[in-house]
């Protein structure tokens, strides 16, 4: 599961990171759309952190694994497999299996 994990971090990283590096090259390449205003909210009209380049952008951008997500990975991992052993292995139990081989002979 760790391995999974780290793996899943690291393609998504990368992945992402390349996604996001097209999409603000292209953005950079197309024309500025000037009407964009209508439907967003006041707040972020207002939120305005100046023009950046592609290469100020994708240092911003990080994407990493803390503590707390690998602990919600590994503890929901542990859960599901909990889950799948011990619901069939109850249901088998309840089917009372030594009578079964008992009566099969």
């Amino acid at each position: 599961m760790i391995f999974a994990v780290f793996t899943g971090q690291l393609f998504s990283s990368v992945i992402s990171r390349q996604m996001l590096e097209q999409n603000l090259i292209r953005q950079e390449q197309e024309e500025p759309f000037v009407g964009f205003s209508e439907g967003i909210p006041q707040e972020l009209l207002l939120f305005d952190p100046g023009p950046m380049s592609v290469s100020e952008m994708m240092d911003a951008f990080d994407l990493s694994l803390d503590a707390r997500s690998i602990l919600y990975f590994f503890s929901t991992g542990v859960v599901i497999i909990l889950l799948s052993t011990v619901i069939p292995l109850i249901y088998v139990l309840r089917l009372d299996p030594k009578k079964i081989l008992l009566q099969s002979q």
